[in-house]
């Protein structure tokens, strides 16, 4: 049986969620060619970029698990999703941070962004795949 999702919404939120990891990749990447983590411009642009994508995301995927159809009910889901989604990723951050050991490198401060990452583009996946397409209207 199909649940009342919507299937465009949740393939937006995983397109912008498969976005986020790539600008992600590109930041380890930056960092891992030497430049500074925290002063380098690039380092900067990709993560509030990335970061950007992940609260698009979020708020996608609580707009297309709304059960109402109307703009307002949507938003306000949109909405929600975004609330949820921060909670949850401060709350994988405090994880993270807590199973970091002492003498990690700069790639223990990249695990929680990964995390919160993988885990959304397999929630998106297995919600796409509960859904079912909008009806259209006539």
């Amino acid at each position: 049986m199909a649940v009342l999702l919507d299937r465009r919404l949740l393939g937006r939120a995983l397109v912008a969620a498969v976005l986020t990891a790539v600008l992600f990749a590109l930041k380890a990447s930056t960092i891992a060619a030497g430049r500074d983590p925290f002063d380098d411009p690039w380092v900067n642009g990709f993560f509030y970029a990335g970061a950007l994508a992940l609260a698009v995301t979020f708020a996608l995927t609580g707009a297309g698990l709304a059960r109402r159809r109307g703009r307002r009910a949507r938003l306000l889901a949109g909405v929600l999703g975004l609330v949820v989604g921060i909670l949850l990723g401060v709350l994988v951050a405090a994880v993270a941070g807590a199973l970091r050991p002492a003498d990690g490198s700069w790639v223990w401060d990249e695990v929680n962004l990964w995390v919160i990452v993988l885990l959304t583009i397999v929630a998106l996946l297995v919600l796409r795949s509960r859904g079912r397409a909008p009806r259209r209207a006539a």
